[in-house]
């Protein structure tokens, strides 16, 4: 049997930029949030390296500094073409708690994790959950569970709006037994030909709001 290998990577980086407005309109900004380098060394497989952000608070109270590093193994175990849509993937990941003054964890952390998805013609959805066990401070940090869902429906040729869920279940810590939910409607817009090769899957972008 001949091990199936592939080799690829991508860059990227993002600058975030967050108004608290009940703190007296303070602007913090996150130079990287967390991106880096993403690689694909074998077929099914993924490996991230993010580069530690930078992050800036606009405050006298609080200092600004680098996050942590974390890294990310991925691994899909199941998937089927674009006729029967459908995926299983779990992964690994973990942080170095690399952050200065208090923009970085207690310790690091590791955080399994599962990812699923479904397509029904028009109607795709997703879920994550996943749960972080630090390696230190458990006291402190407890073992925050996440568990995030999205629903996407096709309308039109390049309409898809969408409904996605933000649940966080803590165990341990100062808020155990507590949750936290957020649920964000969005519209993404897809795809849009940049050039005329239907063959092209890359000739072609998408826009999230």
């Amino acid at each position: 049997m001949r091990a199936k290998w592939a080799l690829s990577s991508e860059c990227t980086t993002d600058i975030v930029r967050e108004a608290m407005c009940y703190a007296n309109d303070i602007t913090t900004w996150n130079y990287g949030n967390s991106k880096g380098l993403d690689l694909v060394p074998w077929y099914k497989t993924e490996f991230d390296i993010t580069v530690p952000p930078y992050i800036e608070h606009n405050s006298p109270t609080v200092k600004d500094g680098f996050g942590d590093v974390s890294v990310l193994l991925k691994y899909r175990i199941l998937s089927d073409s674009e006729t029967h849509p459908y995926s299983m993937s779990v992964s690994l990941g973990g942080t170095i708690p690399t952050g200065s003054y208090t923009n970085g964890s207690l310790a690091g952390t590791i955080t399994p994790t599962f990812y699923g998805g479904k397509g029904f013609r028009r109607l795709d959805v997703q879920s994550t959950v996943g749960v972080a066990l630090p390696t230190g401070f458990t006291a402190k940090l407890g073992r925050p569970l996440a568990w995030n869902s999205v629903a996407q429906y096709k309308v039109g040729k390049i309409f898809w709006p969408e409904i996605e869920n933000n649940a966080t279940y803590f165990h341990g810590g100062p808020h155990a037994g507590k949750t936290q939910d957020f649920v964000t409607p969005g519209l993404m817009l897809s795809r849009f030909k940049l050039e005329h090769d239907a063959s092209n899957r890359l000739s072609s972008c998408w826009v999230r709001r």
